[in-house]
């Protein structure tokens, strides 16, 4: 339950909003980053996702991934993020008189990254993996072309990820420019919950969201500027990613085009073939309504694709006549 909600904005136009939650011991606290998939332009497809990662890789006063989250952990906290079409979000939880500690750590690692370009040849080939592990997921893969199909020539239609095209444009210079262009003031939101003082709070954020660049609000283009597919002529066939060296990546290729897929009787339901089958059937009915389980956390404990999964079963049958 949200206890009272307050909000404070610096001079800088940077926002503080927090909310009291009398009867818990913890306190979370997050940096948030209007750079989302959605205020990228076609050069910068994938940075804000990639930058994500890169702020873990070392801050000037803390240059290794255990110097920034080992200090939280000891306490019985932990740190993570995630980046979405909106925003980037950096957030940790930890017990409430590790307030101070959990704010050092988030805004030095909002606003001193080192992005070493030895650690961004490295991370560059994790998210190519994570890429690639996407693609091997029929739901996330089918979820990323619904996406672009509902948003032709827009950004709200691009992977988040980025491809490894855009991925090998970038360099340590061009991510320090997107850095400085969306982490800004009037563009960051520090949030935070549970046990705590709302002054307080915003005395131990000052340091650092003072020290934030000047600059504009977060831009974006309209969903309604989505160019829709005219009616007459079907949409083309998607081509596939071309990787820097020109030719397709291995993980469009075909993996044993000559093996047969596994009898449908052998695979494992999920959400996604439950809410293909007949609802009407009450065994289909009982399947739909184990699938959904509540989700405290929701964001932050399992991935998008399964989380829409979830929320699919969950109101499907809702949405049907009785049988």
């Amino acid at each position: 339950m949200l206890g009272t909600i307050r909000t404070t904005t610096l001079p800088n136009g940077c926002r503080v909003v927090t909310s009291a939650m009398p009867g818990v011991e913890s306190f979370a606290l997050c940096f948030d980053a209007g750079a989302g998939g959605r205020m990228e332009r076609l050069p910068e497809l994938g940075y804000s996702h990639f930058l994500e990662h890169l702020l873990f890789k070392g801050s000037r006063r803390r240059p290794s991934t255990r110097a920034i989250s080992q200090p939280v952990e000891e306490r019985g906290g932990a740190v993570n993020a995630y980046t979405s079409t909106a925003h980037t979000c950096f957030y940790a939880q930890a017990p409430y008189d590790a307030a101070p500690l959990v704010a050092d750590v988030l805004g030095d690692l909002f606003l001193d990254p080192v992005l070493a370009p030895r650690e961004i040849d490295r991370e560059r080939k994790v998210v190519l993996e994570e890429i690639k592990m996407y693609h091997d997921d029929d739901g996330a893969f089918a979820a990323d072309l619904a996406q672009s199909a509902a948003f032709p020539g827009h950004p709200l239609g691009r992977p988040i990820l980025g491809t490894p095209a855009s991925l090998a444009r970038a360099t340590a210079e061009s991510l320090r420019a997107y850095h400085r262009s969306r982490y800004t003031a009037r563009g960051t939101v520090v949030a935070a919950a549970g046990r705590l003082d709302h002054d307080r709070v915003v005395d131990l954020v000052r340091p650092f969201a003072e020290r934030l660049p000047a600059g504009p609000a977060p831009r974006f283009v309209p969903a309604s500027r989505a160019r829709p597919l005219s009616p007459s002529r079907p949409p083309r066939a998607a081509r596939p990613v071309a990787s820097p060296t020109g030719s397709p990546p291995d993980f469009l290729r075909p993996r044993c085009p000559l093996l047969p897929l596994p009898a449908p009787a052998t695979r494992r339901p999920c959400s996604a073939s439950l809410a293909a089958a007949d609802v009407r059937l009450p065994a289909t009915r009982q399947a739909l309504a184990r699938a959904h389980t509540p989700l405290p956390s929701l964001p932050s404990a399992c991935g998008h694709s399964r989380v829409r999964a979830l929320v699919r079963a969950d109101t499907l049958p809702r949405r049907l006549p009785p049988p």
